[in-house]
């Protein structure tokens, strides 16, 4: 996964335009960001997918700007999949789960070349997120760029 912070509606058409397959992901400020992100995560570990994120408070015109694109109406979280510049997936809120996004990832994403075993020593293998959840809540929260 490669992560890219989108601020202007130009970058988001950039984006969109530069990535045949990429999504969207607009921050709020509540814990469900944070939840909605994780099960993004955990999904993509070992995907082929470039995300954009909008943080929304910062950069409504952005998140504005996807909405007036796709018709989708603004949520945030909210994670939106776009296939050759067309969106063909979005969820948003308590509804970022891992029984919705999975079969999205099986039919559109696909799995990196990469070997997990061999992009991951054995000593990193663990699955504790708290220490990325703390670093995407210290950026939402705009205490760091």
């Amino acid at each position: 996964m490669s992560l890219y912070a989108l601020h202007t509606p130009e970058d988001v058409d950039a984006f969109i335009a530069e990535n045949p397959l990429c999504a969207v992901f607009k921050a709020g400020t509540c814990h469900k960001t944070t939840q909605g992100f994780s099960v993004l995560e955990r999904l993509m570990r070992d995907r082929e997918l470039t995300v954009g994120l909008i943080r929304v408070v910062e950069h409504r015109p952005a998140s504005n700007h996807v909405a007036a694109l796709t018709g989708i109406a603004h949520h945030s979280p909210q994670f939106v999949l776009f296939k050759e510049g067309q969106a063909v997936f979005d969820v948003d809120n308590w509804n970022i789960t891992p029984e919705v996004v999975a079969p999205i990832f099986e039919r559109y994403v696909p799995p990196s070349n990469l070997e997990p075993e061999k992009t991951i020593t054995s000593s990193h293998k663990s699955h504790n997120l708290e220490p990325y959840t703390n670093l995407l809540e210290r950026y939402l929260a705009g205490q760091m760029s």
